[in-house]
């Protein structure tokens, strides 16, 4: 991805068709409910990095370096209630978490997982990126994000245009 640009401002439909998992194929083979998706792909991730002795020496950073993943979406209230407290789910829910690869169960704010440089923090500005070096993060429901208009350049921007610009230098 190079850049974020808003086409328009139009109303969104969320489609649902009559299957168990309620998910259904678009162009190119994309699924639909796309949240629990990409909870999904960072929970397998996770596990990734819980199989490696030094999660960060073998992306060639120092040692200490922190693995973090950020979860966004419109609001604090939205990104817990969505993602962030999905991925907790599969990740408590989760025998091979529980057991190898736990979370600090002192902390609810985000996950610390013990003798782990790996972190997830949800967010929902550009403001909850600061200070953090992401290995990756995920945009939630970024159609209901605030946007405005650049009087110099009429181009739309917003709330996804900084925090995806935010994010992706991290």
């Amino acid at each position: 991805i190079v850049s974020i640009e808003m086409s328009r401002i139009a109303d969104a439909t969320c489609i649902r068709v009559a299957a168990k998992d309620s998910l259904y194929a678009v162009r190119d083979y994309i699924l639909t409910h796309n949240t629990t998706l990409a909870c999904v792909a960072q929970a397998y991730k996770l596990h990734c990095l819980s199989c490696l002795r030094q999660p960060a020496g073998y992306y060639g950073l120092l040692p200490d370096s922190q693995i973090v993943f950020g979860i966004y979406s419109i609001t604090k209230n939205q990104v817990a209630d969505a993602g962030y407290f999905k991925l907790r789910g599969f990740i408590d829910n989760s025998p091979y978490f529980r057991t190898k690869f736990p979370r600090s169960r002192k902390i609810d704010s985000k996950l610390v997982f013990q003798r782990s440089p790996v972190t997830v923090v949800p967010g929902s500005q550009e403001m909850h990126a600061l200070g953090l070096d992401l290995f990756a993060f995920m945009m939630d429901e970024v159609n209901f994000m605030r946007s405005k208009e650049n009087k110099e350049t009429g181009k739309m921007l917003g709330q996804a245009y900084d925090l995806y610009n935010a994010t992706k230098t991290r």
